[in-house]
């Protein structure tokens, strides 16, 4: 039994909390936040609903995060800002627990790369959650790219919106989120780098401060750059002005002999259009991927594997693919180059 330690309690260390309860080889040891007030807040409302939490109340509850680490876990869970990743991360590692930590992995490349470092130190596993490696759908369309199911991949469009996330003030804080761009697209550049590799460069246009002075880069749409292809790479998305606005995320890939289309508004359907075939709509796993990766998490623990699935080196990768979006919507559209 994986004793957890669970670092952040908004709204997706919630949802972590809710991950674990539906896992049979894990339990939630103790919760740190620095902001003890959200232990009485929760349940909060975030773009996905709210996660069913049980009772909290036997549960050890620290904000100071030294005390935390000491109360008994193996493994720590990270769900706090962007901000302190590498902070608490680097902690964690050197108190010899495994760690898993939401995405975005940190705000700069160094940050990734001293935050792989003391993994390999500390010889603990470090796994970034980025939860869409694993999500049915999209699980089924990466297999479809790395095993050629379909020939060759010929383009391939990603889009992810939803409203500013008003639950919690410090997003609107480019600073210490990385405004929508960072936040909210990694999900999709980290997906691209498993599908495809590293992008030779990358070029975009988007909407800057759109939420008020530092917000950032909200909105953005940007043409990735794969000289062996897929030819046509485009992924658009972030905030849209108003906290109501309904999440969405979809893909579509088009193959030589088929086109994949993935979609998540009220539900999730992959459609599968082969030449000469009527549509195809796969079965699909009712199970979300932040239940799937932590699941996979647990079980390379288990039988010390390593991460194959999800490393930390293309975790690291993905921050590259939306800093290089970032600085060439900051020059006018130049082409960033990123091998």
């Amino acid at each position: 039994m994986h004793r957890i330690g669970l670092a952040g309690f908004g709204f997706m260390g919630q949802f972590h909390y809710n991950a674990y309860r539906e896992l049979k080889n894990a339990r939630v040891v103790a919760l740190f936040d620095a902001d003890p007030r959200v232990f009485d807040k929760a349940p909060i409302q975030g773009n996905l609903g709210v996660a069913d939490l049980g009772d909290l109340r036997t549960i050890p509850k620290f904000s100071d995060y030294d005390k935390f680490l000491a109360h008994g876990c193996d493994v720590v869970d990270i769900c706090t800002p962007t901000f302190i990743h590498r902070d608490l991360t680097e902690r964690a590692l050197r108190s010899g627990r495994a760690v898993v930590v939401e995405k975005p992995m940190a705000l700069s490349v160094a940050d990734c790369d001293a935050m792989i470092a003391a993994a390999k130190k500390a010889g603990r596993p470090l796994m970034v959650a980025q939860c869409i490696r694993f999500w049915p759908g999209y699980e089924e369309i990466r297999e479809a790219a790395a095993k050629g199911a379909y020939g060759k991949c010929l383009s391939a469009t990603l889009r992810r919106i939803g409203g500013v996330p008003g639950w919690s003030g410090w997003f609107l804080d480019a600073s210490r989120s990385g405004g929508g761009l960072l936040d909210v697209l990694v999900h999709d550049f980290d997906f691209l780098r498993a599908c495809f590799g590293l992008p030779a460069s990358a070029a975009a246009a988007g909407v800057v401060d759109a939420h008020g002075p530092g917000s950032g880069i909200s909105y953005c749409r940007a043409g990735l750059q794969y000289p062996g292809g897929p030819m046509a790479v485009t992924v658009e998305g972030g905030w849209m002005v108003g906290s109501g606005f309904p999440f969405s995320m979809t893909a579509f890939l088009q193959f030589e002999e088929a086109t994949l289309g993935f979609g998540l508004e009220s539900g999730a359907a992959l459609t599968v259009y082969r030449k000469g075939r009527q549509k195809e709509s796969p079965a699909l796993s009712p199970e979300q991927g932040y239940v799937r990766e932590l699941r996979y998490f647990l079980e390379c623990l288990d039988g010390n594997h390593a991460l194959e699935r999800c490393p930390p080196e293309e975790s690291r990768d993905a921050i590259a693919m939306a800093l290089a979006v970032r600085d060439s919507i900051l020059k006018g559209g130049a082409p960033m180059p990123l091998k």
